[in-house]
């Protein structure tokens, strides 16, 4: 039997950390630490609390987003409901989607835990540009003189002395240096009831769209409105080739009035009965929704590739809108993500 410590800052976060949760050996307990925490997640975080098939025996909120002269204050906080939970749990394993995260390095430094890198999006993939002294030393030394000698710079996410080993949506796609320790595949269990419980409570003010989305076999991403598209119409007349019963879902920074169906179906071409998904709920908890082998669109986006991460049954087609770096083009195509024409 073993003690299990998931620390988590976004929706997407906790999901594939309840993946995870959900196939740990009978006996074995898993706890989820919330931090980053801003007033943005209170809804999500309040849907945590009904979630009866959860995974986890408790969960924490351990840090909220502060800047300025609260951060020192925070932290403290932090630190001290971090004592606590390692106290009483003595995890084996602490889990997490950003090994430079504070919260996780200070519970790895008190704790005898080991520690995994679950999978957080990109940077798995294409690693994050850093500069050897800017990021290597400097920052290094910066926060050992602030936080405590135990503080590590990982030469990448997820590639620090602290990880045992990591959970990837896509192991053979993974960094270089990841693979120096053994990557485990994600589960794919995003059609577990568990994650249609979340769905359905995060989307009970709105039990239709809920219903909706079980019969969508076509759905449609639309970019932020900066993102310049020399023909919006294609968008719509793909969902028009494409489904029988389409949806559409704006990007959740997308001024309200571009929002409004009648300006959606003028500019983007939107069939008229196609349904609206809600802009702000996020894309991790409408995919265990959806049915198998839904086929997607959109421009290159976090949404776009958490449908193919957590769904890869999920039939995922990208626009492209100009020249695609390389490092990109080969990612997708590895991942199975198809460019439309």
């Amino acid at each position: 039997m073993a003690e299990h410590l998931f620390l988590a800052s976004t929706p997407f976060n906790v999901l594939t950390a309840a993946m995870v949760a959900l196939t740990l050996p009978e006996g074995d307990n898993a706890e989820l630490g919330l931090i980053d925490q801003t007033q943005a997640t209170q809804s999500f975080r309040d849907a945590l609390k009904q979630w009866s098939l959860s995974p986890f025996r408790h969960h924490h909120l351990i840090s909220s987003k502060v800047s300025g002269k609260h951060k020192r204050h925070q932290r403290r906080q932090a630190f001290r409901s971090l004592d606590a939970i390692i106290h009483e749990l003595n995890p084996s394993w602490i889990y997490t989607g950003n090994d430079r995260r504070i919260e996780f390095q200070y519970a790895m430094a008190h704790s005898g835990a080991k520690g995994v890198y679950l999978d957080d999006g990109t940077y798995s993939y294409l690693g994050k540009p850093s500069h050897w002294l800017k990021d290597q030393l400097i920052d290094r030394l910066v926060k050992k003189l602030v936080y405590g000698l135990w503080w590590r710079q990982p030469p990448a996410i997820g590639a620090s002395s602290w990880i045992e080993h990591s959970v990837l949506a896509f192991p053979e796609s993974a960094l270089p240096i990841l693979k120096q320790k053994p990557v485990l595949a994600l589960p794919q269990n995003l059609k577990n009831p568990a994650f249609s419980e979340l769905a359905r409570i995060c989307l009970q003010t709105e039990p239709q769209t809920a219903a909706d989305i079980l019969n969508i076999n076509a759905l449609l991403l639309l970019p932020h409105e900066s993102i310049e598209v020399k023909s919006p119409l294609q968008f719509g007349q793909w969902l028009k080739e494409n489904g029988k019963v389409t949806a559409y879902k704006h990007h959740p920074r997308t001024r309200e009035d571009l929002r409004n169906k009648t300006y959606t179906q003028q500019h983007w071409g939107t069939p008229k009965d196609s349904v609206a998904l809600p802009p702000s709920t996020p894309m991790e908890i409408i995919l265990p929704l959806l049915p198998e082998n839904c086929k997607i669109l959109g421009t290159l986006s976090t949404a776009l590739l958490t449908a193919k991460w957590l769904r890869p049954d999920t039939d995922v087609s990208v626009v492209s809108l100009g020249e695609d770096d390389a490092a990109w083009s080969s990612l997708l195509a590895n991942l199975g993500i198809r460019r439309s024409q």
